[in-house]
């Protein structure tokens, strides 16, 4: 399948041998048109079985993210450089493995029910148990990715002003 392919191609691309090491973290993009044939929920399930079976040992991926676009971007290695691939209205899947030493990543999916419209009045242990950010309390200066979608716009201000 596609995601196999794509997940060997990342395997094999990445700078240092996996034996001893596990991917801290996978990211998948699939275009919102990949192939029918093959259910959402097979995607995770078919890239675990991947890299468990190139790297020989089970629980690999440490955390997961990933989603469904109308366009994709991604690069494939050529010649020993990276060249940018860009779909949009076409089927494609982009995965990402990331080695990222001495980090702990925490995951958390935020929908824009959850984000409070009285930001300015709640307490912020209150606002970050309300998105999900419980855990981060102790972290005195976390790093954040966030992978908004399109419809989560109108709630994302909100949410980076909490």
């Amino acid at each position: 399948t596609a995601i196999e392919e794509a997940c060997s191609q990342a395997l094999e691309n990445l700078p240092t041998p996996l034996p001893n090491q596990k991917i801290d973290l996978a990211k998948v993009y699939v275009s919102s048109i990949y192939d029918y044939q093959y259910s959402p929920s097979s995607i995770v399930p078919a890239m675990l079985e991947t890299c468990e079976k190139y790297c020989k040992a089970p629980n690999v991926i440490q955390k997961l993210i990933g989603c469904y676009a109308g366009g994709i971007v991604g690069s494939k290695l050529e010649n020993e450089s990276c060249s940018t691939i860009e779909t949009e209205g076409a089927p494609g899947v982009v995965v990402t493995f990331c080695l990222i030493p001495d980090t702990t990543i925490k995951t958390f999916h935020v929908l824009g029910d959850d984000v409070p419209d009285d930001i300015g009045r709640l307490p912020a242990n209150m606002w970050k148990s309300a998105v999900g950010l419980r855990g981060f309390e102790g972290d005195s200066s976390p790093t954040f990715m966030l992978l908004p979608s399109p419809s989560f716009q109108n709630e994302l201000d909100d949410f980076t002003r909490g």
